[in-house]
């Protein structure tokens, strides 16, 4: 808004997408000592625009740290600081403009990586627009894995919650998908007691199927009992689980003889003899001793 010699004022609008869609110089006006500059919040928003905003030269500094919230389907849900790395990227050291503000994957890595409950498909990113008006974005994560769309990795702005919401139906093969994604954690943790070489805790990569945990863990003793073992399972909705799995070391990642493994699996191999998994578990398990206590009032063993 401009005002006028002869009073009043005279206002005029600037469309800053068309500045940057044709290069139409017309609409960066130059400016008057006394104008005022009027920005309205937008009534939505579009990932694509999102992403070509953040890399013009009026989108804001991204040098500062960014308060963001993350909740749902990840290892450290709550509230996280992001900011630039502040290397610069090919495209930037070319002379071409990226947005190198912290997106959606940068926050869910900063949050310790995505649950293999996560529901990728139904991402969102709750905004507080200047106005206290809060606008929902819906973000897909898999038409990022399985078709290249790079827009869903929405640039972030300060105070943004992003909602990682819990899957309902998740086949082996998508659950394998997203245990190799970025965006999920690098390690997860396994135990793999009784007669193995060597018993304990093991990190290892989401997914990871069971004959390959046993075979990190050293493989089988002599002792050991090989045609099955037992899988003790923690839910994520607080039950637990039991299952006597055969082993077959020739079949590929199953869930039937070979399920991939979820975080705080413990693999048990008895000892070929015995009957009860308790006799083994004080000689060759005994760092993991509350495990089994607590399993055992859940009636497991």
């Amino acid at each position: 808004r401009r005002r006028r010699s002869g009073g009043g004022t005279e206002t005029m609008k600037v469309n800053l997408w068309q500045l940057l869609n044709t290069g139409d110089n017309a609409q960066d006006i130059r400016l008057q000592d006394g104008d005022s500059i009027f920005i309205p919040a937008s009534t939505g928003t579009n990932a694509q625009e999102a992403r070509r905003l953040a890399s013009t030269s009026f989108s804001t500094k991204t040098n500062r740290t960014l308060r963001i919230v993350v909740v749902g389907e990840v290892n450290r849900p709550g509230p996280h600081s992001i900011g630039d790395t502040g290397a610069l990227t090919v495209n930037e050291l070319r002379g071409n403009p990226v947005s190198r503000v912290p997106t959606v994957t940068q926050a869910l890595q900063v949050a310790g990586g995505i649950t293999q409950l996560a529901d990728v498909r139904g991402i969102e990113v709750r905004r507080l627009t200047s106005t206290g008006q809060q606008q929902t974005v819906p973000v897909s994560f898999w038409d990022l894995l399985t078709k290249g769309d790079i827009q869903q990795d929405l640039p972030l702005q300060d105070g943004d919650t992003i909602y990682i919401p819990t899957a309902t139906n998740l086949n082996d093969r998508e659950t394998t998908q997203l245990a190799l994604a970025s965006f999920s954690p690098d390690k997860v943790s396994i135990n793999v007691v009784g007669q193995v070489e060597k018993p304990g805790n093991l990190q290892l990569p989401p997914n990871t199927p069971m004959n390959q945990a046993i075979l990190a863990a050293g493989g089988f003793t002599r002792k050991a009992q090989t045609g099955n073992v037992t899988l003790v399972r923690l839910n994520q909705n607080g039950t637990v689980t039991k299952r006597e799995i055969g082993v077959d070391f020739a079949t590929s990642v199953n869930d039937q003889n070979n399920p991939p493994l979820r975080p705080n699996d413990t693999i048990v191999v008895r000892q070929s003899g015995f009957s009860r998994v308790t006799d083994e578990v004080g000689a060759f398990a005994s760092p993991f001793s509350t495990f089994f206590n607590i399993f055992k009032l859940f009636g497991l063993f």
